[in-house]
């Protein structure tokens, strides 16, 4: 598994010159000396085009505001299971962080991809209004999952990734700050 944690955005130079947004969309890293390194689609796709590179990856969770360009980057070089930010839409870091654990929970108890992203959505949805999370819906609808199966056929997420872990509690190590 990947959890890439990072900024992502739209380049606003390249829009404004007439760029679509996926040739504006870039993930926010840092370069060696500290500076805004913008990482766009394309070369993405080249890092890891090697297959070699995510052939053993099951699940990667772009966990960034707009990041479904990125996640798309990822499925198409063969990562069965993606999760990302709808395009356009920013999130919370705490729906973010809430999201993660409830995902990640769900699936060390044996639970299939599908199973723990719902409800990774769910645990948001369901989290009590405050002032910097006033609409918990809102932040759970903005979670998505790619590939995305196609109609009548099976759901390619309905499949466990810790199958045969050994039986027992999971016991949380980090806790989470409580939500303002």
């Amino acid at each position: 598994m990947l959890h890439l944690v990072c900024h992502a955005d739209y380049d606003a130079t390249k829009r404004e010159a007439g760029a679509t947004e996926r040739e504006a969309f870039y993930l926010g890293l840092e370069d060696t000396d500290g500076a805004l390194d913008q990482l766009g689609v394309d070369r993405l796709r080249a890092i890891l085009s090697p297959a070699e590179l995510v052939r053993a990856t099951n699940l990667v969770f772009v966990s960034a505001c707009h990041s479904q360009p990125a996640a798309e980057v990822f499925a198409a070089v063969g990562v069965p299971h993606v999760v990302a930010v709808a395009s356009g839409a920013k999130v919370l870091d705490d729906a973010a962080a809430l999201f993660a654990r409830h995902l990640y929970l769900a699936l060390v108890q044996g639970n299939s991809v599908r199973a723990a992203f719902e409800m990774g959505k769910g645990a948001v949805a369901g989290a009590a209004p405050s002032g910097a999370f006033a609409r918990p819906a809102d932040e759970a609808s903005k979670f998505v999952l790619l590939p995305e199966p196609s109609p009548g056929a099976h759901d390619p997420h309905d499949v466990a990734l810790f199958p045969h872990l050994p039986s027992g509690v999971v016991v949380e190590r980090n806790e989470l700050p409580p939500l303002d």
